[in-house]
C-alpha cells in the first residue's frame, strides 16, 4: 500500500511539474487575449469548462497523449485548482461535455496562442544554436494521423488509394524549428493530397515569415525558384540542398572547392538566360525577379545507402566578416549576462563610433559598432570597392548599433539604419522608442525614418495603442517633451496601427513599415 501511495504521489508531482512548465510558457493572460481576439469568450459565467480551461486541456492532451479525455481532465483539474483556474464546485467533466466544449472553442484561439508564444528560445550558450551571427533554423515536413471523421476526411483526405489507402485522414505539416533547442517556431498545415497540398506549397507561406537573423537549412525537396525567391525576400541567410540535376553554371571556383553560380528564373528564355549568366559572371547586379547569385557546395556522404551519395547545397549570404567577436560565458556575473551581450572574445577589439564621421564615442553612448582583430575577414571576393568602404584602418564597420560600458560589456541596440538623419542631425531612435513605451496608452512602438525632399528624412512614430485610445501628434510630442526629450528629436508624424509587423524572433520589420507609410511624406496624423 505504501508503495502504491508513493507511486501515485510521484505521478501527480510529475504532472504538476509538466503542467507548471506549460503554464510558465503559456500564461493565462496570453490565453485570455487569444480567446477574446477569436471571439470565443465564455457564454455563461458558471460553466465548468470555460475557454481557458479548454485551451489548457488541448495542450495537456499532448503531454498525456496515452490517456483518455476523463483522465487528462482529472490530471489537469488538480493543477488548475492550485493556480486558481478551477472552481472546486465543478464536478468531473464527462467525455461528451469535453467534446462539446472543444467544439465551442474551435482552433482559432490555439492558433493565436501558438503565433504569440512559439519563438526561438536558445541562448548563446545553447549547443548548436548559433553559427557566427546567425541563429540556426531548419524547415521540414511530416504527416499526422487525424481522427477518422467525415470532417477530417473532407478537409485533409487520405494518403494513397484503393487497398493502399491510409486507415486515417492525414494532415500534412511543414514546420520551422530552432536547431539548438528543437523548438518549433512556425508551422503550416494542409491536406495530404490535391492541388496545393505539397510541402513546397506550405513552405512558401512560411518563407514569407522568416527572421532576418536566421540561417535557414532545408532539404532538397523544398527548392524551387519561387520558394527560393520568397525566402530571399525575407532577408534571411539560406543553406539549402538541391537535386543534382539543377543547372548551376560555374562562374568562379573558390579556394575551398565551392563555386559561385547563378539561379535563373525558369521564365527566362534562352537568350535572356545567357545574358543573366554573363552579367553574374561579370559581378553585375541582378534583378531579383530574374536571377539570384549563389554559392554552390558539392559534397559526398560515402556511407549512405541508395542514390543520395552525391549532394549539392546552395548558400545565400553564408558569410561572416568576423567569427565570434562578442560573447557571454558562465563565469560572468549573472547581472551582466542578463543585461548585456557580453565582452570581446580573445584578441577581438570593438569600439563605438559616430555612424557618419566614424569618430569614436565615449563609454555609455550608443553609436555604430566597429570590430577589429585576428578574426577579421580579408575582404569581399572580387569587390575591392566594398572592402575599402567597410574596412578603414583595420576597423570593420558592422552597421550594428551598440554601446560599451565602462567595464567593457557591450550592449547591442539594433542596426545603424535605425538612426534617422534629419538635416544632418542624428535622431536616436532607440531613445525615442524607449520613452514612447513608457506612455500609459502605448502598447508597442516603432520610430522609422521616412524620405523628405528637403531634410533627407523625417521621424514617424508608429504606435499600437490601448483599446479605445487615440493619440494625436500633439499628444505624443507633448508627452515626449515632458519626459525630457529634446525638441530636435521629436517625431513629425504619427501613425496608429493594430499591430507592428514582426519576424518570428520578435524583431520589428521596419522596412515593411517604411514601405507602408513612406509614399506620402506630407501626410501627418494631427488627430
Amino acid at each position: 500500500m505504501a508503495q502504491n501511495a508513493g507511486v501515485t504521489g510521484k505521478s501527480r508531482w510529475t504532472d504538476q511539474v509538466s503542467l507548471g512548465v506549460l503554464a510558465s510558457s503559456v500564461p493565462r493572460d496570453v490565453i485570455d487575449d487569444a480567446v477574446a481576439a477569436a471571439g470565443r469568450q465564455a457564454r455563461r459565467s458558471d460553466g465548468k469548462l470555460p475557454p481557458h480551461v479548454m485551451v489548457y486541456f488541448a495542450m495537456a492532451m499532448v503531454l498525456f497523449a496515452d490517456e483518455d479525455y476523463e483522465e487528462v481532465a482529472a490530471r489537469l483539474a488538480g493543477t488548475l485548482g492550485s493556480w486558481g483556474c478551477w472552481d472546486t464546485r465543478w464536478g468531473p467533466p464527462t467525455s461528451g461535455g469535453i467534446t462539446r466544449a472543444r467544439e465551442r472553442l474551435g482552433f482559432e484561439p490555439l492558433a493565436g496562442i501558438f503565433a504569440r508564444v512559439a519563438v526561438p528560445v536558445a541562448d548563446p550558450l545553447t549547443r548548436g544554436a548559433l553559427l557566427g551571427p546567425w541563429r540556426l533554423m531548419s524547415i521540414d515536413g511530416f504527416e499526422w494521423d487525424a481522427p477518422d471523421t467525415p470532417g477530417n476526411a473532407a478537409a485533409f483526405g487520405y494518403a494513397g488509394s484503393g487497398k493502399d489507402r491510409s486507415a486515417f485522414p492525414k494532415v500534412r505539416v511543414v514546420s520551422i524549428s530552432e536547431c539548438g533547442s528543437h523548438a518549433v517556431v512556425d508551422a503550416e498545415t494542409g491536406p495530404i493530397a490535391g492541388k496545393g497540398s505539397g510541402e513546397q506549397s506550405l513552405a512558401r507561406k512560411l518563407c514569407r515569415r522568416l527572421g532576418d537573423d536566421w540561417l535557414l537549412i532545408a532539404g532538397r525537396n523544398f527548392y524551387g525558384w519561387e520558394d527560393w525567391s520568397a525566402a530571399v525576400a525575407s532577408g534571411t541567410a539560406l543553406l539549402w540542398r538541391v537535386k543534382p540535376d539543377l543547372a548551376l553554371p560555374v562562374l568562379e571556383i573558390l579556394p575551398d572547392g565551392s563555386y559561385r553560380s547563378v539561379l535563373v528564373s525558369p521564365r527566362a528564355g534562352s537568350k535572356a538566360r545567357q545574358a543573366l549568366i554573363s552579367a553574374a559572371r561579370a559581378g553585375e547586379d541582378l534583378e531579383e525577379d530574374k536571377a539570384a547569385a549563389v554559392r554552390v557546395i558539392e559534397y559526398e556522404v560515402p556511407d549512405r545507402d541508395g542514390d543520395g551519395w552525391d549532394l549539392v547545397a546552395l548558400a545565400r549570404e553564408l558569410r561572416t566578416e568576423y567569427g565570434i567577436g562578442i560573447s557571454v560565458a558562465p563565469w560572468m556575473p549573472a547581472g551582466r549576462v542578463d543585461a548585456t551581450d557580453g565582452v570581446p572574445v580573445g584578441d577581438c577589439r570593438v569600439r563605438v563610433v559616430d555612424p557618419v564621421s566614424r569618430a569614436p564615442l565615449p563609454a555609455g553612448e550608443t553609436g555604430a559598432l566597429e570590430i577589429s582583430g585576428p578574426g577579421l575577414f580579408l575582404g569581399y571576393l572580387g569587390r575591392p570597392d566594398a572592402t575599402a568602404a567597410e574596412i578603414v584602418d583595420d576597423w570593420f564597420h558592422t552597421w550594428g548599433l551598440a554601446s560599451i560600458a565602462e567595464d567593457g560589456y557591450v550592449t547591442l541596440a539594433g542596426r545603424t539604419k535605425d538612426i534617422i538623419i534629419r538635416g544632418g542631425l542624428n535622431i536616436p531612435v532607440a531613445a525615442v522608442e524607449n520613452l514612447l513605451h513608457q506612455h500609459p496608452d502605448v502598447l508597442d512602438a516603432a520610430v522609422i525614418g521616412l524620405p523628405d525632399p528637403r531634410l533627407g528624412e523625417r521621424a514617424c512614430a508608429v504606435l499600437v495603442t490601448a483599446e479605445g485610445r487615440h493619440l494625436s501628434l500633439p499628444d505624443v510630442t507633448g508627452f515626449l517633451l515632458a519626459e525630457g526629450l529634446s525638441r530636435h528629436f521629436l517625431p513629425e508624424r504619427v501613425e496608429l496601427v493594430d499591430a507592428l509587423p514582426k519576424t518570428m524572433s520578435g524583431k520589428i520589420r521596419k522596412a515593411e513599415l517604411r514601405g507602408r507609410f513612406g509614399g506620402d511624406p506630407a501626410r501627418v496624423a494631427n488627430g
